[in-house]
Protein backbone atom coordinates (compact mmCIF):
# COMPACT_ATOMS: atom_id res chain seq x y z
CA UNK A 1 0.00 0.00 0.00
CA UNK A 2 1.20 3.41 -0.46
CA UNK A 3 2.28 4.99 1.94
CA UNK A 4 0.45 8.53 1.80
CA UNK A 5 -2.77 6.55 1.35
CA UNK A 6 -1.66 4.37 4.91
CA UNK A 7 -1.06 7.85 6.55
CA UNK A 8 -4.09 9.29 5.22
CA UNK A 9 -6.02 6.01 6.22
CA UNK A 10 -4.38 6.55 9.85
CA UNK A 11 -5.31 10.13 10.57
CA UNK A 12 -8.71 9.07 9.76
CA UNK A 13 -8.63 6.42 12.39
CA UNK A 14 -7.20 8.85 14.70
CA UNK A 15 -10.28 11.43 14.17
CA UNK A 16 -12.48 8.62 14.74
CA UNK A 17 -11.27 7.92 18.05
CA UNK A 18 -11.57 11.61 18.74
CA UNK A 19 -15.05 11.60 17.90
CA UNK A 20 -15.66 8.63 20.19
CA UNK A 21 -13.55 10.20 23.06
CA UNK A 22 -15.61 13.54 22.66
CA UNK A 23 -18.90 11.71 22.08
CA UNK A 24 -18.56 9.69 25.24
CA UNK A 25 -17.19 12.39 27.37
CA UNK A 26 -20.25 15.35 26.09
CA UNK A 27 -22.71 11.74 27.30
CA UNK A 28 -21.44 11.60 30.57
CA UNK A 29 -21.24 15.38 30.92
CA UNK A 30 -24.87 15.29 30.26
CA UNK A 31 -26.21 12.70 32.42
CA UNK A 32 -24.18 14.31 35.53
CA UNK A 33 -25.98 17.32 34.73
CA UNK A 34 -29.64 16.00 34.93
CA UNK A 35 -31.63 17.60 37.17
CA UNK A 36 -34.20 19.55 35.62
CA UNK A 37 -36.28 17.65 33.52
CA UNK A 38 -39.92 19.11 33.88
CA UNK A 39 -40.09 20.94 30.99
CA UNK A 40 -40.90 19.13 27.45
CA UNK A 41 -38.08 21.22 25.89
CA UNK A 42 -35.31 19.83 28.43
CA UNK A 43 -36.81 16.37 28.51
CA UNK A 44 -36.67 16.30 24.62
CA UNK A 45 -33.19 17.86 24.58
CA UNK A 46 -31.66 15.61 26.96
CA UNK A 47 -32.60 12.56 25.14
CA UNK A 48 -31.80 13.80 21.74
CA UNK A 49 -28.53 15.00 22.93
CA UNK A 50 -28.07 11.53 24.52
CA UNK A 51 -29.26 9.48 21.61
CA UNK A 52 -27.00 11.47 18.90
CA UNK A 53 -23.86 11.44 21.21
CA UNK A 54 -24.45 7.55 21.52
CA UNK A 55 -25.45 7.57 17.21
CA UNK A 56 -22.03 9.08 16.77
CA UNK A 57 -19.91 7.22 18.95
CA UNK A 58 -21.52 4.00 17.35
CA UNK A 59 -20.97 4.78 13.94
CA UNK A 60 -17.53 6.09 14.76
CA UNK A 61 -16.46 2.54 16.11
CA UNK A 62 -18.34 0.82 12.57
CA UNK A 63 -16.11 2.94 10.78
CA UNK A 64 -13.17 2.10 12.15
CA UNK A 65 -14.05 -1.89 12.16
CA UNK A 66 -15.19 -1.25 8.62
CA UNK A 67 -11.07 0.18 7.80
CA UNK A 68 -9.63 -2.24 9.72
CA UNK A 69 -11.14 -5.45 8.05
CA UNK A 70 -11.02 -3.52 4.64
CA UNK A 71 -6.77 -2.49 5.68
CA UNK A 72 -6.58 -6.47 6.59
CA UNK A 73 -7.82 -7.67 3.27
CA UNK A 74 -5.51 -5.67 1.16
CA UNK A 75 -8.14 -3.11 -0.21
CA UNK A 76 -6.84 -0.05 -1.77
CA UNK A 77 -8.39 3.44 -1.72
CA UNK A 78 -10.32 3.20 1.65
CA UNK A 79 -10.39 6.76 1.95
CA UNK A 80 -12.26 6.37 -1.33
CA UNK A 81 -14.64 4.20 -0.20
CA UNK A 82 -18.44 5.21 -0.05
CA UNK A 83 -18.88 3.25 2.81
CA UNK A 84 -16.36 4.64 5.21
CA UNK A 85 -17.14 8.29 3.75
CA UNK A 86 -21.16 7.85 4.54
CA UNK A 87 -20.07 6.73 8.14
CA UNK A 88 -17.47 9.66 8.71
CA UNK A 89 -20.21 11.99 7.43
CA UNK A 90 -23.05 10.29 9.72
CA UNK A 91 -20.61 10.04 12.83
CA UNK A 92 -19.83 14.26 12.40
CA UNK A 93 -23.09 14.88 11.72
CA UNK A 94 -24.51 13.35 14.90
CA UNK A 95 -21.64 14.57 17.07
CA UNK A 96 -22.42 17.71 16.10
CA UNK A 97 -26.41 17.76 16.61
CA UNK A 98 -25.57 15.92 19.65
CA UNK A 99 -23.73 19.13 21.05
CA UNK A 100 -25.97 21.38 19.83
CA UNK A 101 -29.22 19.90 21.62
CA UNK A 102 -26.99 18.84 24.94
CA UNK A 103 -26.04 22.56 24.69
CA UNK A 104 -29.41 23.49 25.04
CA UNK A 105 -30.27 21.58 27.57
CA UNK A 106 -27.74 22.24 29.55
CA UNK A 107 -28.77 26.23 28.68
CA UNK A 108 -31.90 25.50 30.56
CA UNK A 109 -30.52 24.18 33.56
CA UNK A 110 -30.48 27.60 35.13
CA UNK A 111 -32.35 27.87 38.45
CA UNK A 112 -33.76 31.21 38.91
CA UNK A 113 -33.67 32.84 42.46
CA UNK A 114 -37.45 32.65 43.85
CA UNK A 115 -39.08 36.52 43.63
CA UNK A 116 -40.63 38.16 46.51
CA UNK A 117 -44.19 39.51 45.74
CA UNK A 118 -45.07 41.34 48.48
CA UNK A 119 -42.60 42.67 51.49
CA UNK A 120 -44.31 40.64 54.31
CA UNK A 121 -43.96 37.05 52.12
CA UNK A 122 -41.50 34.39 53.03
CA UNK A 123 -40.42 31.73 49.75
CA UNK A 124 -39.10 28.33 50.70
CA UNK A 125 -36.98 26.75 47.88
CA UNK A 126 -35.14 23.30 48.11
CA UNK A 127 -31.99 25.23 48.63
CA UNK A 128 -32.54 28.65 50.25
CA UNK A 129 -35.15 30.66 52.41
CA UNK A 130 -36.36 34.30 51.32
CA UNK A 131 -37.70 36.33 54.23
CA UNK A 132 -39.15 39.27 53.04
CA UNK A 133 -38.35 43.05 54.42
CA UNK A 134 -41.44 43.87 56.64
CA UNK A 135 -41.62 40.06 58.18
CA UNK A 136 -40.99 39.30 61.68
CA UNK A 137 -40.81 35.27 62.15
CA UNK A 138 -39.05 32.94 65.02
CA UNK A 139 -36.64 30.70 63.10
CA UNK A 140 -35.51 27.53 64.76
CA UNK A 141 -32.84 25.48 62.68
CA UNK A 142 -32.06 21.79 64.82
CA UNK A 143 -29.16 19.61 63.94
CA UNK A 144 -28.15 16.35 64.83
CA UNK A 145 -25.25 15.96 66.53
CA UNK A 146 -23.03 15.53 63.77
CA UNK A 147 -24.24 19.20 62.45
CA UNK A 148 -26.56 18.24 59.95
CA UNK A 149 -29.81 20.12 59.96
CA UNK A 150 -32.48 18.05 60.14
CA UNK A 151 -35.62 20.49 61.09
CA UNK A 152 -36.06 23.88 59.94
CA UNK A 153 -39.16 25.45 61.99
CA UNK A 154 -40.56 29.03 61.04
CA UNK A 155 -43.15 30.78 63.01
CA UNK A 156 -45.02 34.33 62.77
CA UNK A 157 -43.94 36.27 65.49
Amino acid sequence: MDPNKLKATDTLTESLKLIVTISTIYFGGILAYRSNLSTPGALWSYYSALSFLAISAILSVANINSLINKLYRGEEDLIKDKEVKRLNIFASFSLLLGVISGAWFLSEQTQEPPELNTSSSTVITDSSIAVGKDNTSVIKIKKDSSGKIIEVEIKPN
